[in-house]
C-alpha cells in the first residue's frame, strides 16, 4: 500500500485596502497529540510539528500538510495563526484537515469550543476497582458505550459523570475497559450520540422487539450479552429482530443505534485468517473506526490493532474461526 498523500494547503493574504499583505505569513502547528509521538502509521514519524509559511509577492500561501485523518493519535488538529508584516499575530484558529486535494483556509470551518464528539479512551484507575478517571469531561451523565473485556455493557452497569466513570461491578486485575462517550471539547471523534435499545422477548426464544429508536438514529448492530452478533445470524424487520438460533435463559438481547447526520457502514474486512492485515472497502472518514469486533468482542484501537488508510493491522494474528466486523463512518 502506498504512503498517503499530503493535502495542498493554500491561503491568500490581503490587507484591508485589498492589496497584497506584504511580509505576511501563516504559522501552522500540529497539536493534540499530548505525550504521544505523532506519526503516519507504518511510514513516517513527524519530527517537525510547527512551520512558518511565508506569503509570496501575490499574498499566496502554499504548502503540503498531512491530513489529521492520517496522523496518529486520533486527536490531532492544527493551530493556524496569521501574522502581518510586522510580526503581529492578528488571527488564530484550530482546524482539522482531512481528505485530499487542495484545500483553502477560507473554505475551512474552525473547530468550535464546547463541541461534544463521541470520543474513545481507556479509563485510568487501579484494578481491581470500580472508580476510574476520564481524559476529558463527559457532556452528559450516563451517556456512553462501555466495553468490558470487549463486551458492550448495558447502561445500568456503569455511570459516567464529568471526569469520572464508576462501574457497578468490580473489575479484576487483567480486565480490559474501553469507554466511548460524548466528550466536551474533544478535538477529534465521531459526531454521534449512542442509543441502546433493549430487546423485549422470551428467553429461550429467537424473536425480540427493540425499543423505538430516536429520530435520525442508524442501526449499528445487534448484541447478545454484550457480544456483537454476526449480521448473518439474524434478520431485522423494523424493530423486530429474528435470530437464526435460540437464546438461553437470562440472555440479554439489545440493539445499538447511533444518532447523527453521517452515514455509517458495517462491513466484514477482507483478508486471510490466520493473519494480521485486513482491508476495508474504503478509507473511513476521520481515519478511525467506531468499532472493530473479533468474534463479537470489541478491539481497542492502538492496543489490539492500528488502522492505516483502509488497512487494519492486528498486533496479534487472528486464529482459525475468528470473524471480523468493522463499524465506521463512510467518507
Amino acid at each position: 500500500m502506498p504512503a498517503p498523500s499530503p493535502i495542498t494547503f493554500t491561503a491568500t493574504l490581503k490587507n484591508i485596502l485589498s492589496a497584497n499583505a506584504v511580509g505576511a505569513r501563516i504559522k501552522v502547528t500540529l497539536a493534540g497529540y499530548d505525550n504521544t509521538l505523532p506519526e503516519i502509521p507504518g511510514y513516517y514519524l513527524l519530527g517537525e510539528v510547527s512551520e512558518d509559511i511565508q506569503a509570496n509577492a501575490d499574498g499566496l500561501v502554499n504548502a503540503s500538510l498531512w491530513g489529521n485523518d492520517v496522523i496518529t493519535p486520533l486527536n490531532t488538529f492544527y493551530l493556524i495563526q496569521v501574522y502581518d508584516g510586522q510580526g503581529n499575530c492578528i488571527a488564530a484558529g484550530e482546524y482539522r484537515l482531512k481528505g485530499g486535494g487542495t484545500q483553502d483556509l477560507s473554505t475551512l470551518a474552525p473547530l468550535q469550543s464546547g463541541q461534544a464528539l463521541l470520543f474513545g479512551a481507556v479509563p485510568n484507575g487501579p484494578q481491581p476497582g470500580q472508580a476510574f478517571m476520564l481524559p476529558l469531561p463527559a457532556r452528559a451523565a450516563g451517556n456512553g458505550m462501555l466495553f468490558y473485556n470487549g463486551a458492550l455493557q448495558l447502561l445500568g452497569n456503569f455511570t459516567v459523570a464529568g471526569e469520572g466513570l464508576h462501574t457497578e461491578f468490580a473489575t479484576a486485575a487483567a480486565d480490559t475497559l474501553y469507554l466511548m462517550y460524548a466528550a466536551d471539547n474533544a478535538q477529534a471523534g465521531f459526531a454521534f450520540e449512542p442509543f441502546i435499545a433493549y430487546g423485549n422477548g422470551a428467553t429461550p426464544g429467537n424473536t425480540y422487539t427493540l425499543a423505538t429508536a430516536p429520530p435520525g438514529a442508524q442501526f449499528a448492530g445487534l448484541f447478545m450479552n454484550g457480544v456483537f452478533l454476526d449480521p448473518n445470524s439474524y434478520a431485522l424487520n423494523g424493530q423486530v429482530a429474528t435470530l437464526t438460533f435460540q437464546t438461553e435463559a437470562e440472555d440479554r438481547v439489545f440493539g445499538l443505534y447511533l444518532m447523527g447526520a453521517q452515514t455509517i457502514a458495517v462491513v466484514q474486512p477482507t483478508g486471510a485468517i490466520p493473519g494480521t492485515a485486513y482491508a476495508l472497502p474504503e478509507v473511513p472518514s476521520g481515519g478511525a473506526l467506531i468499532g472493530l469486533f473479533k468474534r463479537g468482542l470489541f478491539q481497542r484501537p492502538g492496543l489490539e490493532y492500528t488502522l492505516a488508510g483502509e488497512t487494519i493491522n492486528f498486533n496479534q494474528p487472528t486464529i482459525g474461526g475468528d470473524v471480523l466486523y468493522a463499524l465506521y463512518v463512510r467518507p
